[in-house]
């Protein structure tokens, strides 16, 4: 099955790409004291001129980092403004400097990286990017130090394809993933030998350590982000999936959120490659893990990152998918399309069933069965905040609310009815003629469901909204044809509701493709192609109406931004967005 839609004007992010270190805590044995603008040349004309070994060198650096300390661009470039890369590189790089000098200038010109562009760029050209890679390569280096030179490559990675690249190709991002995964295995045998568990609760009880983890996950997550061929190179991806799975395990929220998203980076950037999933190493936990971050109601962060997880592992083949969830995964997502949860977690959930409802498969049978979850989605099929009119039902008028609503709330409450329409669509495609009519015996309001929503111009909903609608119904249609055994009632009652004077505004709306469309639902609820319809159907024919139907096949989407990802995938489906 073909996956040809991507949105990428999606705004939903988990993470920041950019981070300001703000911890101020002081090295050991050094004075409290404040510090302001005026007091900037001294603090330079002290690192100039002092030893790195002596401790007055360790307070100006600490002096320095405090006052970049705060997330304000204007410090930063007055910390730019004293010309002291050149120095702060020479000192980083001296082989005699103690680790504390080197972890305070790390500090320093991560803080200065996260700046404007211009001034990541300064950082850059100042030689730190080749340093850094080396730093996190030194295994002498504490993990303090080596955790600061990867914060320092995320913040520089950040507006550059071409520096992940290079992270990428240099092992920067293997190197990063390899101190990860030595984590995890220390303390999850560590826990293992505490409790005996096949999947134990992993804690870290050292603050230093724990601190380390969530911000080698998190720059990890960042230096993984697409926007080149990154298809070219799934093989230095390896390590970091592995690492990504393993660190979601830690009880840390935090940890989950950035693991995810650079499980979520990884999957768009390898989305063509077989052998990449025929390599990949998997935590033998995380599947049990997956299940429960999208129990996690407590947090909307959390949802949201699984859920995009979960969305890009069920545009794979089967045989992938079941690597990572079982029909199980039906439950946790059920909760979450809920009229009580959040619009943008209840877009993602619906996502997450259009497309594990492609495909015949023990998940696809359990959706089935499982009428409280379809229940729910078929409950979506209405206009956002119109109710039918009184008394006829023959009209959608809008509630008293509907003004006071914001265009974006209501484009969501759009973009639930595309995705539910895409599951009803896929379901219809996939389902054999005896689950599809056990589908129909159990939501016998479909039909009219859809057909209500007719009611309401077609010209006025989103464009990819007015052609799920009428896609669905024309498969819809064409399925009860194939298993009404005594003639298709529906086909009845859409005809004496007035279908076809309900489709001539989309039919004049001069967009062809919903004419094309509109036209073929029309042929296929007269059953006549030229006879029987009011007016005439110039070139539209029996051809024209396969045609449409063969471009209704059941996909597979994923949401994304145009840094995700590889490149090549993304300008494909530029053409393709989704609302």
């Amino acid at each position: 099955m073909p996956i040809s839609e991507i949105d990428i004007t999606d705004p939903v992010d988990f993470i920041s790409h950019k981070l300001i270190h703000m911890n101020i805590e002081r090295p050991t044995d050094l004075p409290d004291q404040q510090i302001a603008k005026e007091d900037l040349p001294t603090l330079k004309f002290h690192l100039l001129s002092s030893n790195p070994r002596d401790a007055e060198c360790l307070h100006v650096l600490f002096l320095l980092r405090c006052y970049l300390s705060e997330d304000r661009v204007d410090r930063v470039q007055e910390v730019m403004d004293l010309h002291i890369l050149e120095r702060l590189h020479a000192l980083f790089a001296d082989g005699l400097a103690p680790h504390s000098i080197q972890v305070e200038i790390a500090w320093i010109v991560s803080n200065l990286a996260a700046g404007k562009p211009e001034h990541t760029q300064s950082v850059i050209d100042a030689g730190f990017l080749p340093l850094f890679i080396d730093c996190l390569k030194w295994t002498h280096s504490p993990l303090s130090l080596r955790t600061q030179a990867a914060w320092g490559l995320s913040n520089l990675s950040d507006n550059s394809p071409d520096i992940r690249r290079y992270l990428l190709t240099s092992g920067a991002v293997e190197t990063v993933a390899n101190i990860l995964i030595g984590i995890h295995d220390t303390y999850y045998e560590e826990a293992y030998q505490k409790t005996c568990a096949s999947q134990p609760d992993i804690e870290i009880a050292d603050n230093e350590i724990r601190f380390c983890l969530n911000t080698l996950t998190w720059a990890l997550a960042c230096m993984v982000r697409g926007g080149f061929n990154t298809n070219d190179y799934w093989e230095r991806y390896l390590p970091a999936f592995e690492a990504f799975t393993k660190s979601t395990l830690f009880d840390y929220k935090e940890v989950w959120i950035n693991g995810c998203w650079g499980i979520k980076c990884i999957l768009q950037n390898v989305h063509t490659s077989s052998l990449f999933y025929e390599r990949m190493v998997i935590s033998p936990h995380f599947k049990g893990r997956l299940h429960l971050l999208l129990c996690e109601l407590s947090s909307k962060r959390v949802l949201l990152s699984a859920l995009r997880v979960v969305s890009n592992i069920s545009i794979e083949p089967t045989d992938v998918i079941f690597r990572f969830m079982d029909a199980s995964i039906l439950t946790p997502l059920g909760r979450l399309i809920s009229v009580d949860m959040a619009l943008t977690i209840r877009r993602d959930a619906l996502l997450c069933l259009s497309n594990l409802s492609v495909g015949q498969s023990s998940i696809f049978d359990t959706l089935l069965s499982d009428h409280d979850i379809l229940y729910d989605v078929i409950r979506n099929l209405r206009i956002p905040w119109h109710d039918l009119a009184l008394p006829c039902k023959a009209t959608w008028v809008p509630i008293k609310t509907f003004s006071d609503q914001k265009p974006a709330v209501v484009l969501q409450e759009w973009k639930i009815i595309n995705e539910s329409l895409w599951i009803i669509a896929n379901i219809l495609d996939t389902g054999t003629n005896s689950q599809i009519r056990h589908f129909f015996f159990h939501h016998r309001s479909l039909p009219n469901d859809l057909f209500d929503m007719i009611r309401y111009n077609v010209t006025l909903m989103p464009f990819d909204v007015s052609i799920k609608l009428i896609d669905t119904m024309t498969r819809l249609l064409q399925k009860a044809d194939a298993i009404s055994r005594e003639g298709n009632p529906i086909r009845a009652t859409w005809i004496q509701n007035g279908l076809e004077k309900l489709l001539e505004p989309a039919k004049d709306s001069g967009d062809l493709k919903l004419i094309k469309r509109c036209w073929a639902l029309t042929c296929l609820v007269y059953n006549n192609l030229q006879a029987t319809c009011s007016q005439p159907m110039n070139s539209v024919s029996m051809t024209a109406v396969e045609a449409t139907s063969s471009e209704m096949d059941n996909k597979r989407r994923i949401l994304t931004t145009v840094e995700d990802g590889d490149i090549r995938f993304l300008e494909q489906a530029v053409s393709k967005l989704g609302i």
